[in-house]
């Protein structure tokens, strides 16, 4: 059936085809021109007065001279603390001063602030020896993808510990691994007769965050124990062991006396322990005291005549090395002209009139006569030359490589000798748009 206009009633008819909305088109561009804007807000280049105070601090860092570096940084800092970059070398310099607090300090906000750059390994590295120079214990690793680890340390033994809510022990709690995020979490520390001590903390991307708690006395506390009471400890211990017989240990320059447990008990903060022993290497630590805490010191001595003998190894297998490298260039030029020899021959004889059309006697005085032969001959001279040059660099890359090991394992351990009395960092080149290249100040010793 069809209506009177001639439609059919169950079909009903097509929607003609419309443009979409003049607003909604204005609120696309609008929303369209903003994400540009914003993007080119987050990329914009530094500015000028960054760039020279920044660079004038790195290039001082480079000639060792700390207070004008850290003066030209912390400008650089101030003008655009969203940078990176002058935390990373702030931290830096904190470190070549052996302020550890300060350097990791400034070296986590340099990863917060760009966790995917270019020299986030470095500046890592930089945090994790300043935590180990600090006292601070490591995170046994590894690390997984999106996490990191935190550690809480407390001035009273024993005090429990709550993330966001959760029990996760008690004090000291040494690192574990925690997920990494932008959103702070909070941790609190309790104990009986003191009030709670709350904290938030950003969990940052496979380094170690550590919460340093001070519990106050609650005032309103009941005293359990009227020998004791709640009065604040202001000291803690180290206890040092080592699988050498006779092992001599001094901390901060004297010999400790040790308590029943084998304990020195000391005034909270750094202080250096040193272990001798005849015939082994002397081996140092620089170990942060907590109050009311024990802090474990491992140290494994290393025998002096190993270490020689590694030394003198690793000498003659350097020295070897390179002797087996000049041979390689010897024979190698050796090689090189046998094979121009054969390529003469060649050369020579097919160019050489044909017997018949001219006497040998003027022919081989033009050029003496070369058989088949010769040429073969040069060609195997060329060959095993080669062959020899071939052997020589492989011998010599194993002999210096197997030598340069051991002459770093012969070296004496970063605890042994005085700490960062040299630093290796990374150098971004902001005047050259980008890149990165590394610079070292201090002493290296052998």
């Amino acid at each position: 059936m069809k209506l009177l206009d001639g439609s059919h009633p169950s079909r009903p008819r097509p929607a003609r085809a419309r443009g979409g909305s003049p607003t909604f088109i204005r609120a696309v561009l609008i929303g369209c021109v903003l994400a540009l804007a914003a993007v080119a807000h987050a990329q914009k280049a530094p500015s000028e007065e960054f760039t020279q105070a920044f660079q004038a601090g790195a290039d001082a860092y480079r000639l060792g001279r700390l207070d004008e570096a850290r003066a030209h940084l912390e400008r650089a800092k101030s003008i655009d603390p969203t940078l990176p970059g002058p935390w990373r070398f702030l931290a830096q310099v904190a470190a070549a001063e052996e302020k550890w607090d300060e350097c990791v300090a400034s070296s986590r906000e340099a990863i917060r602030l760009n966790p995917t750059s270019s020299t986030i390994a470095e500046t890592r590295q930089v945090h994790d020896q300043c935590r180990k120079a600090w006292g601070k214990p490591d995170f046994p690793g590894p690390y997984e993808t999106g996490t990191g680890a935190i550690s809480v340390t407390a001035d009273q033994a024993g005090a429990s510990v709550e993330i966001n809510s959760l029990a996760y022990g008690a004090t000291p709690m040494a690192p574990r691994a925690y997920p990494a995020g932008q959103t702070a979490v909070v941790v609190t520390v309790k104990k009986a007769g003191y009030l709670d001590a709350t904290r938030e903390v950003l969990i940052l991307p496979e380094i170690v965050t550590d919460v340093d708690v001070v519990l106050e006395v609650d005032p309103n506390a009941a005293v359990i124990d009227p020998g004791i009471g709640t009065a604040e400890v202001k000291t803690g211990w180290i206890r040092v062991t080592t699988g050498v017989p006779g092992a001599v240990v001094t901390i901060d320059g004297a010999s400790p006396k040790l308590d029943d447990q084998g304990r020195a008990e000391l005034e909270s903060g750094v202080h250096e322990v040193v272990v001798t022993a005849d015939g082994y290497e002397p081996q140092r630590r620089s170990v942060r005291v907590t109050k009311g805490q024990v802090q474990e010191v491992k140290v494994d001595l290393r025998s002096q005549a190993r270490v020689d003998s590694m030394r003198s190894r690793g000498t003659i297998l350097m020295s070897s090395g390179l002797a087996l490298a000049v041979a390689g260039a010897v024979t190698g030029v050796l090689s090189l002209r046998a094979g121009d020899e054969a390529r003469d021959i060649q050369g020579i004889e097919q160019t050489r009139p044909p017997f018949g059309t001219l006497p040998e006697a003027e022919s081989a005085a033009i050029q003496p006569i070369r058989t088949r032969e010769d040429q073969e001959a040069a060609n195997d001279r060329a060959k095993k030359w080669a062959l020899i040059s071939n052997i020589s660099y492989g011998a010599a890359v194993v002999a210096i490589g197997v030598g340069a090991y051991y002459l770093v394992k012969s070296r004496k351990p970063a605890e042994a000798v005085e700490p960062h009395k040299i630093s290796i960092v990374p150098v971004p080149l902001v005047e050259e748009g980008g890149g990165l290249g590394a610079a070292a100040v201090g002493e290296v010793r052998w």
